[in-house]
């Protein structure tokens, strides 16, 4: 729709004999069109964290609320680091396209007035995680045929963010002894540490000896506190390990 405009003067003119003459004029006529409502582009992620080297869909719905057929419809889409687009996931409407790629970006059809297509597509975490969140958001390049003649754009959908977790636990044994003779005992050591992003919980440590050897009783230590009773052939709880933290295990076992 176009909406003109044009300003008008009057005014009086002084004459030399000191009489007016009216007079009036018109500016020139501006026009400002009007696209109805707007494009709209919206993008979702169904989830707010992932683990790392989880995966993810993006979904992006475009819906034309404007009163103009939208064509040259080309989508790609801005993956922050920290996760990548998973090969031959993209699905335009209930049908994949294993070819398309989001970064590299695709043509879609034109749209017409009211009309929505949906864009869904995969992506995965680093593995190990580089980044504590991700961000992602999609661009369409499009044009519309006014009565101004061809009209060209380039918009961003919103910015969907998810946040990376890990929940990498790293248990590090050694032994004071690495040739030993019956009857002698041997020390075990295991520094479980927490490499993950998130606390643990409920953590139970177990060890099952081999034939060969015996548990002395009552070795049990844990971060050099003696704990009577603990046995890791039956298992123990341990402590809560916060991200970063570690937690030492101590015990012996005799050589039959």
């Amino acid at each position: 729709m176009l909406i003109p405009n044009q300003s008008s003067v009057s005014y009086l003119s002084v004459l030399p004999d000191g009489s007016t003459v009216p007079g009036q004029r018109d500016s020139n006529i501006v026009t400002t069109e009007i696209i109805s409502t707007t494009f709209s582009k919206v993008k979702t992620t169904p989830t707010a964290f992932i683990g790392e080297g989880d995966s993810t869909t993006q979904t992006i719905v475009l819906t034309n609320n404007t009163n103009y057929v939208i064509k040259n419809l080309f989508f790609n889409d801005t993956l922050a680091a920290g996760a990548t687009h998973v090969p031959s996931t993209v699905i335009i409407d209930n049908v994949a396209y294993p070819g398309y790629d989001i970064v590299a970006g695709f043509s879609l059809p034109d749209l017409a007035v009211g009309a929505s297509t949906s864009i869904v597509y995969t992506v995965i975490a680093d593995n190990p995680k580089t980044q504590d969140t991700v961000d992602n958001y999609g661009t369409v390049n499009y044009s519309i045929d006014t009565e101004l003649g061809r009209r060209d754009f380039t918009e961003n959908t919103n910015t969907v963010t998810f946040a990376v977790i890990s929940t990498r636990l790293n248990v590090v044994k050694s032994v004071d002894k690495t040739v030993a003779i019956k009857g002698e005992v041997l020390n075990y050591k295991s520094v479980i540490t927490n490499a993950g992003s998130q606390t643990v919980t409920d953590v139970v440590f177990s060890d099952i000896l081999e034939a060969g050897l015996t548990f002395v009783t009552d070795s049990v230590k844990i971060d050099n506190v003696s704990y009577p009773g603990y046995n890791p052939i039956s298992s123990f709880s341990l402590p809560d390990i916060a991200p970063g933290g570690s937690v030492t295990v101590d015990f012996q076992a005799l050589i039959n």
